[in-house]
């Protein structure tokens, strides 16, 4: 059942920290990007904060702010929540990091987009998904990766790539001279930015 998530903040205490500065949004600790909370010296990670509501979103924000702590609480590190990437495990996966083409749009943001099949690529027909598509968009002059969705064979795996493209700037000229093992479907990444070499 798809219904949502939401932050388990009641009932802990928090409404006598509000009394000293803690900001809720919406039911969620409010953070900046380092983990702080608007308490001094004080960090939340997790479902609480209300962001991307992952495990593995949850896990890189401890380190954030972990590091953070360590260095005398100086934002050193800080969480790009555009780089996080969905998946759906159904079969095909769905799979999407980044920015959404509609999003873009909205925004007046120059782009273009990379739309292709999956009927060539040799892992799906190893095991007999050809099905499936992949969307990969970029900033229009600099070619830098602002995001990517799929239904595909791997999809989910394939989202890891994007989320380094987008933690990293990459672009599709980066991609495209990306290399990995054959017959892996991250080949259908490289096989999409040949025409950026």
């Amino acid at each position: 059942m798809a219904v949502g998530r939401r932050p388990r903040t009641r009932n802990y205490g928090l409404e006598n920290l509000q009394a000293q500065g803690l900001e809720l949004d919406r039911g969620a600790i409010k953070v900046t990007p380092g983990m702080k909370i608007t308490i001094l010296n004080v960090y939340a990670t997790g479902d609480v904060t209300g962001k991307a509501m992952l495990f593995h979103a949850a896990v890189k924000e401890s380190i954030i702010a972990a590091k953070n702590i360590l260095a005398g609480g100086r934002e050193l590190y800080r969480f790009n929540y555009h780089s996080v990437p969905y998946a759906v495990f159904t079969y095909p996966e769905m799979a999407m990091v980044g920015y959404t083409e509609d999003e873009l749009q909205a925004a007046g943001y120059p782009m273009k987009w990379c739309y292709t099949g999956w009927p060539g690529d040799a892992q799906s027909q190893i095991v007999g998904h050809r099905e499936g598509w992949m969307k990969i968009i970029f900033e229009k002059e600099s070619l830098r990766v602002l995001g990517f969705q799929a239904y595909a064979h791997n999809a989910a795996d394939l989202s890891a790539v994007f989320s380094l493209a987008m933690e990293n700037n990459l672009t599709a000229k980066n991609l495209a001279w990306m290399i990995g093992p054959h017959p892996l479907t991250f080949e259908a990444i490289n096989y999409a930015m040949r025409p950026y070499f």
